[in-house]
């Protein structure tokens, strides 16, 4: 829904921006991979800025959730005038169908990579590979193959499309009732409190000496599960939730200022983000207060992206902002930034080997700029090969299907070799949205 004064061309406008997030996100966990390929984590303000370019993650997160909530959204806001509500199987069959042709022809092409060159001690054989194809890799620690850790967080991604569904019922059913948005929003803000409990559950002992979590050997790992990220997706599907509401109240009132707002808050909030507040340098460090400030953190960044981009709509014409990843060579990027993500890790660590690196050791800005070199065609290349109308895809058309990337790398996870040691690794993924 959108305002009476909103213009015609924004919506379109609004669609390219949301793509070019994704292009600028997935840049963004390049360049934070090649920071901790090059031994670049470290303990200052060069070291801790490089290692939070993995706030992209939650971006991405956060995207998936607004742009995949939202059938829920019209549903609950029309009522039982609405003819048809939002069809979990046909949802389930999109997601499957964007994001698995391109996630399996990778994964078989690491492992026949790896074939051929060493590997470190995890995700080795048949049973990796099987927990890779099935997203099942985070479940229990050692899964995670080389080339592969970021996608940690499309499994992550993938948990959540499976739970979306009974969060989209129950806000349409609070915005239908008399509350309406004030309703839907504490009803989301319930779900994202899971966040903070779940990080603090599993920083604890006692968690993992549970009845059955021990007998189900649950461990460290259970620290990249999904409600460790949901307050991220409920970030965007907050946005989604309170956008029609704020539309027809004429909000924000002044779009230019309100999108500089936005954006000095979360520029703040990654500052305070590259402190020793927000902990080590991996998605989720050991202190339990450091987790969950990073955490919080990270969604105060999301929310002062998303929000210039999802609703300071008004005005003649779209905001500097929304311009700028609205360039066309932008969309574009993002349009494959799904498959730049599957593939920039392989990419990145055979180029380490290629360019004389031993682990981390080498040029940030050499690895990464070869990376991107290398990896655009290719990822254009799996675009075309694995999606109809491959890399000629409309944002408007996939609007709904491109969320996700990757992020750095996941706690307790140690690997062995140029591409792995004492590695964590961590990324996101997408709502393509995943991407």
């Amino acid at each position: 829904m959108t305002g009476p004064a909103a213009p015609a061309p924004q919506h379109g406008h609004r669609v390219a921006a949301l793509t070019g997030l994704r292009a600028v996100a997935c840049l963004m966990v390049l360049v934070s991979h090649a920071f901790f390929w090059t031994g670049n984590y470290t303990d200052d303000a060069f070291g801790r800025f490089g290692a939070r370019l993995e706030v992209s993650v939650p971006f991405f997160f956060a995207l998936s959730g607004y742009l995949l909530i939202r059938p829920w959204v019209r549903a609950g806001l029309a009522g039982s005038a609405t003819p048809t509500r939002p069809s979990p199987t046909r949802y389930l069959r999109a997601r499957a169908q964007r994001i698995l042709p391109a996630y399996w022809a990778v994964v078989v092409l690491v492992y026949a990579v790896y074939l051929l060159r060493d590997s470190g001690p995890f995700g080795r054989g048949w049973d990796g590979f099987l927990r890779n194809m099935t997203f099942t890799q985070i479940y229990g620690y050692g899964h995670l193959h080389d080339s592969l850790t970021q996608l940690w967080s499309i499994a992550v991604e993938v948990s959540f499309y499976l739970v979306l569904p009974l969060i989209g019922l129950a806000v349409a059913r609070a915005l239908r009732s008399r509350g309406g948005t004030a309703r839907a929003l504490p009803t989301l803000a319930a779900v994202a409190a899971l966040s903070p409990l779940w990080i603090w559950a599993t920083h604890t002992d006692l968690f993992y000496r549970l009845p059955g979590l021990a007998a189900a050997r649950v461990d460290l790992t259970a620290r990249l599960w999904l409600p460790s990220f949901l307050i991220w997706f409920v970030a965007g599907m907050m946005l989604a939730a309170a956008e029609p509401a704020l539309r027809r109240r004429g909000l924000p009132r002044r779009p230019r200022l309100f999108s500089a707002a936005c954006l000095a808050v979360a520029a703040a909030a990654f500052a305070v983000a590259c402190t020793p507040i927000a902990g080590e340098g991996t998605i989720m460090p050991v202190g339990t207060g450091q987790s969950i400030a990073k955490n919080l953190l990270y969604t105060v960044c999301s929310l002062g992206v998303l929000a210039p981009l999802t609703l300071a709509r008004g005005g003649a014409r779209p905001t500097l902002f929304a311009r700028a990843l609205a360039w066309r060579p932008v969309v574009w990027l993002g349009g494959i930034s799904y498959e730049f993500y599957l593939l920039h890790l392989l990419v990145m660590e055979l180029l380490m080997d290629a360019l004389g690196y031993r682990p981390f050791h080498g040029s940030v800005s050499v690895l990464a700029e070869a990376t991107a070199v290398v990896t655009i065609p290719l990822a254009w290349l799996l675009a075309r090969l694995t999606q109809p109308g491959g890399a000629r895809r409309s944002p408007r058309h996939d609007d709904a299907a491109t969320a996700g990337a990757a992020a750095p790398h996941d706690p307790g996870q140690r690997r062995h070799r140029p591409v792995a040691e004492n590695s964590s690794s961590t990324a996101s993924a997408s709502e393509s949205p995943m991407p």
